[in-house]
């Protein structure tokens, strides 16, 4: 059994998830195409109840998410339904074909609790880096507003992060301390 075949089967695991479009172009290319991605992870939750989705965050060109798989194979049966039905959709309503994706989505187990608190840093201030917005929980398409809860979506269960904090104020502080800053130590979790 490969070391990734092995891992992939561990239950009782977190897993960063992750994927980008074909020559670094956009997967998402207007409001709808978030929302229509956002709606097919809710389903999918409802149909393969094997993971949960503890962060996450849709850029324009790749996503990241953190899943924590329950039952062996639920990751993958997950990812798949996902992904698959998400191209589908749209391509036929761009009316174009072939692959959206760089190829299958990339994973890593996380094997260590503290980088499960960084990575979800790191996931949340995506888009601060990108200069899309200041404050990552104005990002609409990530788990941020929902770990502050000021968000709209119900998607991802803060409460695994942030039970490793006395409150939700900490855990904001934590995010806030290292806006700006580059994260080292990342590096074997990212693309």
């Amino acid at each position: 059994m490969s070391y990734k075949t092995e891992f992939l089967s561990s239950i009782n695991s977190y897993f960063h998830v992750y994927n980008r479009g074909v020559n670094h172009q956009r997967i998402f290319y207007i409001e709808h195409h978030y929302k229509n991605f956002l709606e097919r992870v809710r389903r999918t939750l409802q149909l393969i109840k094997h993971v949960n989705v503890v962060a996450y965050c849709l850029m324009p060109n790749h996503f990241h998410i953190i899943l924590y798989q329950q039952k062996e194979n639920g990751l993958s049966k997950f990812m798949s339904q996902l992904c698959n039905g998400y191209v589908k959709s749209i391509n036929m309503e761009i009316n174009r074909t072939g692959h959206l994706f760089e190829g299958k989505y990339k994973v890593k187990l996380i094997d260590d609790d503290s980088y499960l608190i960084h990575l979800s840093r790191y996931i949340h201030l995506n888009p601060v880096r990108a200069h899309l917005v200041t404050k990552p929980e104005n990002w609409t398409y990530s788990s941020c507003g929902e770990y502050y809860g000021t968000g709209m979506e119900r998607i991802a269960d803060p409460t695994i992060i942030l039970g490793q904090f006395k409150d939700v104020k900490d855990y904001r502080e934590f995010i806030e301390e290292e806006n700006g800053r580059h994260q080292k130590g990342m590096k074997k979790y990212l693309f």
